[in-house]
């Protein structure tokens, strides 16, 4: 598994993801996305490509194929804000490799201090994700609505130096494709 920078080839599954209904419901900005919403939204992000600021890596697999996207909001060179979303191969470990990789670009391409993510509550697939790299560091109550009412938003952060406490035992199984 590897990351790059999006390309423009790559919108039709990145906005595929994006107006999925399962996925959307648990993004927190941008709930009800249509579709040519998406498309605009991929295409500043694509445009913005390089930090500071907002952009986008394609997430692909062994096999060179696009498996999905992180995306980074980078406030000011400390703290950056993360999102992986996985549009197949779910399931299996890719949501852990991914974010390792993510990480890894945030704390030494990009020399953050701090990443931060946040989750909807009833993402136990995402909650699962941000509690196996990152500290809970609070609850945002009914911050979120959705079509099925409102719910609450965690916040998780994780620091640079606890990512290097980390990193050594993380990222040797995902250059082995493990």
């Amino acid at each position: 598994m590897r990351i790059r920078h999006a390309r423009p080839d790559d919108e039709a599954l990145a906005v595929a993801l994006h107006v999925n209904p399962d996925v959307r419901k648990f993004l927190w900005t941008l709930p009800h996305m249509d579709f040519t919403t998406a498309r605009q939204w991929f295409s500043d992000f694509v445009m913005a490509s390089e930090p500071p600021g907002q952009w986008i890596q394609a997430i692909e697999d062994d096999d060179d194929k696009v498996i999905g996207f992180i995306w980074y909001t980078n406030f000011d060179g400390h703290n950056t804000y993360i999102s992986v979303g996985l549009v197949r191969r779910r399931g299996i470990g890719n949501g852990r490799k991914a974010t390792a990789l993510g990480l890894e670009y945030a704390f030494a391409a990009l020399g953050c201090g701090r990443v931060s993510t946040t989750v909807v509550a009833g993402n136990e697939g995402g909650m699962k994700l941000a509690e196996f790299y990152s500290t809970l560091e609070g609850t945002m109550r009914g911050a979120f609505m959705a079509k099925d009412g409102v719910h609450d938003v965690f916040l998780y952060g994780l620091l640079e130096s606890e990512w290097h406490e980390k990193r050594d035992s993380l990222l040797p199984a995902v250059e082995e494709g493990a």
